[in-house]
């Protein structure tokens, strides 16, 4: 039952991790086809020039050797998104917060809380198993931007109502020790305007020499609804967007 509690903050988290996944998957495919177009420039020029062979092949098996590399986060990608179906699957808690959540000129209405987002940065789709998420489009100097990320997920006071946040985030741990890859760095009380929270802040390994940092706020109202707030990107821009995340996450307000 701890575990089936902790569930749709997990689905959550794994939504993130998705997302970041598909980020630097798709990145990797951009700098692949420049490689590939790179070698078969070569290619062509070798048959004027019989001399330049030996250059262009060595060219070649560069872009498959990079090509490969691509293929693996792409294999890496598909296993988060297919463990995050896994655990969507799995959320069927009946008490989770039910009606339609809106989302109009900027302001996310989910019925028991409001958020207000910068739409020049933050690019709204609606998710299964979550109230909204957020993809970053705000700055495309770096490419790992892209990986930016957050969503909210809620649940009503029925079977909550007795669960701190921190009781609440001892089990999502637990759930994390159980999850290949994922490592908590650190875990503790905070506070968001006016209300407490309980913050878990994780290490995930998307493969080797590439990992992603995976935040989670855990608060509940004082009517009892219990919200997770999940967000994250490659450690290599995680320093960079976490005043964005902040920004956004400042706007939360229980209704």
């Amino acid at each position: 039952m701890k575990f089936k509690r902790a569930l749709a903050a997990l689905a959550a988290a794994v939504m993130v991790i998705g997302m970041v996944s598909c980020g630097e998957k798709d990145t990797d495919k951009d700098e692949d086809e420049e490689e590939e177009t790179s070698s078969v420039e070569v290619v062509e020029d070798s048959e004027e020039a019989p001399a330049e062979e030996s250059e262009a092949e060595a060219e070649e098996s560069e872009a498959e050797t990079e090509e490969s590399e691509a293929d693996s986060v792409e294999s890496e990608a598909e296993v988060v998104e297919s463990e995050a179906d896994l655990v969507e699957s799995t959320v069927d808690d009946p008490e989770a917060v039910g009606g339609s959540v809106k989302f109009e000129g900027g302001v996310l209405d989910a019925g028991t809380y409001t958020m207000t987002v910068d739409e020049s940065k933050w690019e709204y789709t609606a998710g299964a198993g979550v109230d909204a998420q957020f993809a970053y489009i705000g700055n495309d100097s770096d490419p790992m931007y892209a990986t930016a990320n957050f969503n909210m997920v809620s649940m009503s006071d029925t079977i909550y109502a007795e669960l701190t946040p921190e009781d609440y985030a001892e089990q999502i741990n637990a759930a994390y020790a159980e999850m290949e890859g994922a490592t908590v760095n650190d875990a503790g009380k905070g506070e968001l305007n006016g209300y407490e929270t309980y913050e878990v802040d994780v290490t995930y390994e998307i493969m080797d020499d590439m990992n992603m940092t995976l935040k989670q706020l855990i608060l509940t109202s004082d009517e009892g609804t219990l919200v997770v707030i999940s967000y994250g990107a490659m450690d290599s821009v995680m320093a960079d967007l976490q005043p964005e995340f902040d920004e956004a996450v400042s706007t939360f307000s229980f209704t």
